[in-house]
This record gives C-alpha cells, sequence and structure tokens, in this order.
C-alpha cells in the first residue's frame, strides 16, 4: 500500500571482492515475521549476481554491528545480542578484529563489532584479510561515498 515496511543497503567492496551490508531495517511493527531474514537473503543473492555478473568471486559479505558490552542498558544490550544472533543464524560469525565506525556527521567513531559470511565455505576469515575488508570499507564505502577525510580514517586503521 505504498508504506516502506523494510529496506536493505549493499554496496559492493572491490578490493577484496565482497559485499558490505551497509543498512538492513524492518519497520518495528512489521518485525518477527521474516521480512528481516528475507531481505537478508535478498542482499545476498543480490551480492552474489553482481559477483556473478562481473564474473569476480565473492569473498563474502561483511557488516558492522553493535557491541552488547557498550551498550548504555540491559534493553539495547538484549537488542544487540538478538542482532547478533539473527545474523549467526544466517551463516555469519563476529570478527576478532577491533573495528570502529568512522565518524559520521563530525561524531567521534563508534567501536562496533564487524560480522562476516563467507562466500566460499569458509567460517571466518584470518585477522589480516578482516583489515584488508576493513580498508576497502573506508577508501571505497567511507571516503568516496560518504566523503570522509582520508587522514581520518587511516588515523583509525593504524589504531
Amino acid at each position: 500500500n505504498g508504506i516502506t515496511t523494510g529496506f536493505s543497503v549493499v554496496h559492493m567492496l572491490e578490493d577484496p571482492h565482497a559485499a558490505f551490508l551497509v543498512y538492513l531495517a524492518v519497520a518495528p511493527e512489521h518485525q518477527s515475521r521474516g521480512l528481516g531474514r528475507g531481505l537478508l537473503d535478498i542482499s545476498w543473492q543480490y551480492a552474489r549476481n553482481q559477483s556473478a555478473a562481473e564474473k569476480k568471486a565473492l569473498t563474502g559479505m561483511v557488516w558492522e554491528v553493535d557491541i552488547p558490552d557498550s551498550a548504555p542498558n540491559g534493553e539495547k544490550r538484549n537488542l544487540s545480542e538478538r542482532r547478533i544472533h539473527f545474523f549467526e543464524q544466517f551463516g555469519a560469525n563476529v570478527c576478532r578484529v577491533a573495528y570502529q565506525q568512522p565518524p559520521l556527521f563530525d561524531a567521534a567513531p563508534v567501536p562496533m563489532h564487524l560480522m562476516f559470511k563467507s562466500a566460499g565455505g569458509a567460517s571466518m576469515p584470518d585477522d589480516a584479510a578482516v583489515r584488508k575488508l576493513v580498508r576497502a570499507m573506508y577508501g571505497e564505502k567511507y571516503h568516496d561515498m560518504n566523503g570522509i577525510d582520508r587522514e581520518v580514517l587511516d588515523k583509525l586503521l593504524a589504531a
């Protein structure tokens, strides 16, 4: 009826060739009906189709999630834990490498977890591969698309 109930945003990274799930949201009144999982499946299929069309091997999909231990209260912590569980059911794992979401709108960087779903069957990329993903996310998405200064991103990479 012309009402948005959910959406996802996927940014294809070039090096490594991976999908960056930038955003996945379902309106609260439509949650727990399988729409989030449906959007996630569509996003995954989109990434696979894009890669096939470009004749490139997809390494997987990466995205950011809040760290439950950083939540300001029990309700937010529970929500963060539920999000991670949702993505784990999709076959993703929390990466071990420390990560900070770059500062948006002149705010401070936000410590977050990265989650990854492999396209090739391996459950988790090694730390060097995760750092390469972060460099791609910072350069190809946060710098090129969001205009965040390279110097700011380089400082985060060095941290």
